[in-house]
């Protein structure tokens, strides 16, 4: 507890968060590939060798559904030329 503010939270309140992290970056993903006007099968293939990632994906990446490993998402930084930082801000 911090100055009276419980810091805790349930399981569905970690969950609901972490989702909300992951949907922020799909989101980022596809801003970015958006931007370069690429479909995900393009932008699949542009971001090889350094991140291997299949088109469905890359979809299911840009919906929240499917969690990157953070080298990868390190590798699609560095490859799109992107602050690391950029995939987790509004």
């Amino acid at each position: 507890m911090v100055s009276g503010v419980n810091m805790s939270k349930t399981p569905e309140e970690m969950a609901i968060q972490n989702n909300r992290i992951y949907q922020i970056i799909g989101s980022k993903i596809q801003t970015c590939r958006v931007q370069m006007g690429m479909t995900q099968k393009e932008f699949s293939a542009y971001l090889l060798p350094e991140v291997k990632l299949c088109r469905t994906s890359i979809t299911n990446l840009e919906l929240g559904k499917q969690r990157i490993m953070l080298h990868d998402l390190v590798a699609m930084a560095n490859k799109l030329n992107l602050p690391f930082i950029e995939f987790f801000t509004l």
